[in-house]
């Protein structure tokens, strides 16, 4: 017969162990989020590793640790939000008239294909990004800087769109929508938060110093 009653040692641990359970969690969804992206990560953190002191120095605000994965996660984060409301118009069917929701609805299709283009063109200014700290000039700060702007407001607009795509069913498990929203917002909330980005995008614009 099986012991009924929990052990106050047990009661102790279990906090522990649902701890464990949600790190483990979020580092595997992470790691699908990112699976594309994820040699962006590397790319960033060698790039950094190149550059002159001063540079290292005028950004050390934002860490080398958030500088190359901040970006990337919320690129990940539109990618999946784009995969998961696609796949939900592709599934969702309206029976009386045979059709999906996507199939359906144009004013569906608009707001898939802005996240779309939303989503890509995050993503090739990340690249540019890159391609700015491989070989820095005059404008690799103001890239820096607009890049954490740009990746904060495109990841809540594409989630955004997308929670209101799916509508109920993007707080559905399956779908894992709102999940993608809440940690989009998450992102964009991290120092330095959008409004002092763009005090510093204007101090750089205008060649006043940065601090």
């Amino acid at each position: 017969m099986s012991n009924r009653y929990v052990t106050d040692e047990q009661r102790r641990r279990r906090p522990i162990f649902i701890a464990t359970l949600w790190a483990g969690a979020s580092w595997l969804f992470f790691g699908v989020a990112l699976s594309t992206r994820i040699s962006k990560i590397w790319v960033f953190v060698r790039a950094l590793k190149k550059q002159p002191t001063d540079f290292r120095q005028s950004t050390s605000y934002f860490g080398d640790r958030t500088l190359a994965i901040g970006r990337s996660v919320l690129v990940g984060i539109c990618r999946a939000a784009v995969a998961g409301t696609a796949a939900h118009l592709k599934s969702a069917r309206f029976e009386h008239l045979g059709q999906s929701l996507g199939e359906s609805l144009p004013t569906l299709r608009a707001q898939i294909a802005t996240m779309q283009i939303d989503t890509d063109g995050l993503a090739a200014r990340i690249d540019d990004l890159i391609d700015h700290l491989e070989r820095p000039r005059d404008t690799t700060v103001l890239r820096v800087l607009e890049s954490k702007a740009a990746a904060g407001d495109v990841a809540i607009a594409v989630t955004s769109a997308a929670m209101r795509t799916c509508g109920g069913a993007a707080f559905s498990k399956h779908l894992n929508i709102e999940r993608l929203f809440r940690d989009a917002h998450a992102g964009a909330v991290m120092a330095p938060t959008g409004d002092v980005l763009r005090e510093l995008i204007a101090r750089a614009t205008l060649g006043m110093p940065l601090f």
